[in-house]
């Protein structure tokens, strides 16, 4: 059976229903464990909130890890981790945790991620701890427990893991945004343009993937609505590199040249959710397209205004029924100044 139909067949999440600060700490942590793994080369898909807290898919690989927040670093006791955390739960920490992979496949791994330690790994490290360095007594403790729950024959714990982390979960917002501002210098070889809406449009993308509900039929359309690719992301990152060819600075001294202050605060926040909406709408990069083989293709380009007014009688239309009059404005100012400056020459296969 290929990895993506045995992941179709897993049960749903089986957490059951969290505090706000629990699904933030989840995403944050997703972020962060992001990352670390765009230092390496690897194409992956990071799925929010579907089969477990947080998920990494390779081409043959699937990594699971749920995320556990402790008040102020409490240890965690073998009885916590083994038994039903509430009379109406389908099941005990390990156990949701282990059915993901009950028949032991070496290509899943599972991980519960805590920020408090666990009182029966001895010698515990920051970072990931192997189920298979406990001690004999305690893994036959645990292979017991998961027979009981899941009702297998045997349990195999090579591909577990507790992972110890010193992330402030209860409060993760600033360690995140510090490592996101550092490795982005790495990525992109230069500055974020702007930290915080590089961040702020990073976490809305996240957010808005774990929280799609509705239905979905196959592993593509899973990837489509509730991941993330390597791709995905750095296509966020190159969007906010300082110097980067974004059409942003110069949407903003047209607003700011606007001599009437009621529309002027109007087009501004026109650009704030078009800055959000650009780099992650597949219905805005197709109207982008359209423009700039437009704009190639005609005889002559006037004035900025002037190509304006062209393009409401040619594009007003193309757009989805949320996006009023100043927003699309705005979006052809930004297509005009990426295109005079010259971003679309690789970008777009005309």
């Amino acid at each position: 059976m290929e990895i993506k139909e045995y992941y179709m067949g897993l049960p749903y999440d089986l957490s059951g229903s969290r505090s706000k600060n629990r699904f933030r700490a989840e995403l944050l942590w997703g972020l962060d464990k992001i990352l670390d793994i765009l230092q390496s080369e690897k194409e992956f898909v990071a799925i929010f909130d579907y089969k477990c807290d947080f998920e990494i898919h390779y081409d043959n690989e699937l990594e699971f890890y749920q995320i556990k927040t402790r008040k102020n670093g409490k240890n965690f006791t073998f009885k916590e981790l083994t038994k039903k955390e509430t009379e109406n739960s389908q099941g005990s920490i390990l156990g949701k945790l282990y059915v993901l992979n009950k028949d032991g496949d070496a290509n899943i791994k599972l991980a519960l991620v805590s920020n408090g330690p666990w009182n029966d790994i001895d010698n515990i490290v920051v970072g990931e701890n192997k189920f298979e360095n406990l001690s004999d007594r305690k893994k036959e403790e645990i292979k017991q427990v998961l027979q009981d729950e899941i009702g297998v024959e045997s349990v195999n714990l090579s591909g577990m893991y507790y992972i110890y982390t010193m992330i402030n979960l209860a409060n993760p917002k600033n360690e995140v945004f510090g490592k996101l501002t550092s490795n982005f210098q790495i990525l992109m070889n230069s500055e974020p343009d702007k930290p915080n809406a590089l961040y702020n449009l990073i976490y809305s993308e996240i957010e808005d993937k774990a929280c799609y509900e509705f239905s979905i039929s196959n592993y593509e359309e899973l990837c489509e609505k509730k991941g993330i690719t390597r791709e995905d992301f750095l296509k966020m990152m190159k969007y906010h590199a300082h110097d980067s060819k974004t059409g942003i600075k110069e949407a903003e001294q047209y607003i700011d040249a606007m001599t009437n202050l009621r529309n002027r605060k109007l087009y501004k926040k026109a650009l704030s959710k078009l800055v959000s909406d650009i780099p992650k709408s597949l219905m805005l990069k197709e109207i982008e397209k359209e423009i700039v083989k437009y704009l190639d293709e005609a005889e002559e380009l006037g004035e900025l205004e002037e190509t304006i007014e062209v393009l409401i009688d040619n594009f007003h239309a193309s757009f989805p029924i949320e996006y009023n009059n100043a927003e699309k404005i705005v979006f052809y100012v930004i297509v005009v100044n990426k295109y005079v400056e010259g971003a679309y020459d690789e970008e777009f296969d005309n």
